[in-house]
């Protein structure tokens, strides 16, 4: 090598250090940000889950204030606005029966209030 070149390798060496340190600095905070990233795309899926796990339980608490005979007389009047809608040929009968379908299933999922068994023996 010359002269000039080893005095250009010395002096551009410590600047190649240092690039090379600001590109290990920049590979960990991509692998930080792909990190957080990730752990937020989980998170927000379990607020999902969550959000309709709670419309869920909150369709089935009123379900159950309701009771099986408010299910029924609801579902009862669904029923004959679903009739109305078909005899008029309205796009909304689907709709509806959809919604007939899912408070079958509430019915269907609604627990009965127990019958009221033999009474207890007498001390």
């Amino acid at each position: 090598m010359l002269h000039w070149d080893e005095e250009l390798e010395r002096r551009l060496a410590p600047l190649r250090a240092k690039r090379e340190e600001e590109n290990r600095r920049i590979a960990e905070l991509e692998e930080r940000l792909h990190q957080a990233s990730f752990e937020l795309q989980l998170l927000r899926r379990y607020l999902r889950q969550a959000e309709e796990e709670n419309r869920r339980l909150r369709v089935q608490v009123g379900a159950m204030a309701l009771g099986g005979a408010g299910l029924a007389e609801v579902k009862g009047i669904l029923e004959e606005a679903w009739l109305e809608l078909v005899l008029h040929a309205s796009p909304q009968a689907e709709r509806l029966g959809a919604l007939i379908q899912a408070v079958e299933r509430l019915l269907a999922e609604t627990p009965r209030p127990s019958e009221p068994g033999p009474p207890p023996p007498a001390p």
